[in-house]
């Protein structure tokens, strides 16, 4: 996942699922929650810690 599409779905939270390629079959695709596949996201470092809620984002 690249970093603008992470940017994007951060507003969701880091739970939101998103679709990567399944090593094993290249036909294929495995979800995994945006936490997962970028645990170093910025968002809990400007919000004491813990991710920003969703409701911040729609204000």
């Amino acid at each position: 996942m690249t970093l603008d599409r992470s940017e994007r779905l951060a507003p969701w939270g880091p739970d939101v699922e998103v679709g990567v390629p399944d090593p094993e079959d290249s036909t294929r695709w495995l979800a995994r929650t945006l936490i997962e596949v970028n645990p170093y996201h910025w968002a809990p470092h400007f919000a004491g810690g813990t991710w920003p809620p969703t409701r911040m984002h729609s204000e």
